[in-house]
């Protein structure tokens, strides 16, 4: 049984749920090409894919200035597949007149930061209709100052066959509906992040039945589902939970196929039975916010007893310290 605290290598749920906004928070000098050898530029010779490659690096507004440097650059970045807009830092004109510009038919690579202030939402829906119109392959929404306003996804969002990776991420408050009104359709999604998402038990069902082939789902902050059953989606490998709210009632999770675990919340296993690996934090914030100081030590100990009978016949099982410490009796009744 392992008992650090983290694995060694983060999963792609933690590497994409994060902040990337901060990597261009510098801004980012494009000057003439001089990197040439015997007076031949040796990074315009490269290959466009290549050069695609370069450009996804940094925000499109960026990667758009490199038209500047030769003909050879004059219309890369309009066929680059990867496009990453930050609406926060430019104008809603100047997203459209890029896509205007573009000339790429398929899109490996939409990442959007944006806002619902002054009323925005409409824009919104007209750059996720790009995106799903090209052919997205990876979609990432971010949403930030959401506090002003609510936004609730056209019905075209829920009706896509490209998207293969999807994360919502909602950095000010819980103002964006994940609820849809019509059935959905994500044939071809394989990974589902959501952060902060307003969701529903009735409804969150629904998005799950029209995603036939999904191997990763991460929820955080995911609030009122209470009942969480995954037993239909055959291919779900792994689970990562995380939500802080004070929400007493735990979530009930059933979730025969997964193979691993990451919990950071009030939950009750019901059935993880194909489970090899998992990573329980179950600090007083998370699996026992409803257990006073004032309680007894045996009662918390029952329901971390609990929890370790479902998770008795993974291979590997990484614990929080505060697991531990309510655990620690059961050390000490084995060394009178």
């Amino acid at each position: 049984m392992a008992m650090e605290d983290s694995f060694g290598e983060e999963d792609l749920a933690n590497v994409a749920i994060g902040n990337t906004s901060h990597r261009f928070s510098h801004p980012i000098k494009i000057e003439q090409a001089s990197d040439s050898i015997d007076g031949v530029d040796s990074i315009s010779s490269l290959p466009e894919d290549i050069l695609h490659r370069i450009l996804s690096l940094v925000p499109t507004n960026i990667a758009i200035r490199t038209s500047v440097l030769s003909k050879r650059w004059r219309h890369v970045w309009s066929k680059s597949p990867y496009l990453y807009f930050d609406q926060l830092r430019i104008s809603p004109e100047s997203i459209n007149e890029t896509l205007n510009n573009y000339s790429a038919t398929n899109i490996t690579s939409f990442h959007l930061v944006t806002s619902l202030l002054n009323n925005r939402i409409h824009f919104v829906d007209s750059w996720i209709g790009f995106a799903i119109s090209h052919g997205t392959v990876n979609l990432t929404l971010e949403f930030c100052d959401s506090r002003v306003g609510r936004y609730k996804f056209p019905d075209f969002f829920y009706n896509n066959s490209s998207v293969q990776q999807l994360l919502i991420i909602i950095n000010s408050g819980p103002a964006v509906d994940l609820i849809p009104s019509c059935n959905v359709s994500w044939t071809s999604l394989k990974y589902l992040s959501l952060s902060s998402c307003r969701l529903s038990d009735e409804t969150f069902p629904k998005i799950l039945s029209g995603c036939p082939v999904l191997e990763s789902l991460r929820l955080q902050n995911y609030g009122s589902v209470k009942f969480l059953d995954l037993s239909e989606l055959r291919l779900l490998r792994r689970l990562d939970l995380d939500c802080c709210s004070s929400v007493r009632e735990p979530t009930k999770i059933v979730a025969p196929h997964i193979h691993y675990l990451r919990l950071r919340a009030q939950c009750t296993l019901l059935d993880v039975s194909s489970l090899i690996e998992a990573n329980v934090d179950s600090s007083v914030n998370y699996l026992l916010p409803s257990i006073s100081y004032h309680e007894t030590e045996p009662l918390k100990l029952a329901i971390v007893q609990a929890m370790l009978d479902k998770l008795q016949n993974v291979d590997k099982l990484t614990l929080g310290v505060e697991f531990l410490r309510v655990m620690s009796p059961l050390f000490h009744s084995f060394n009178p």
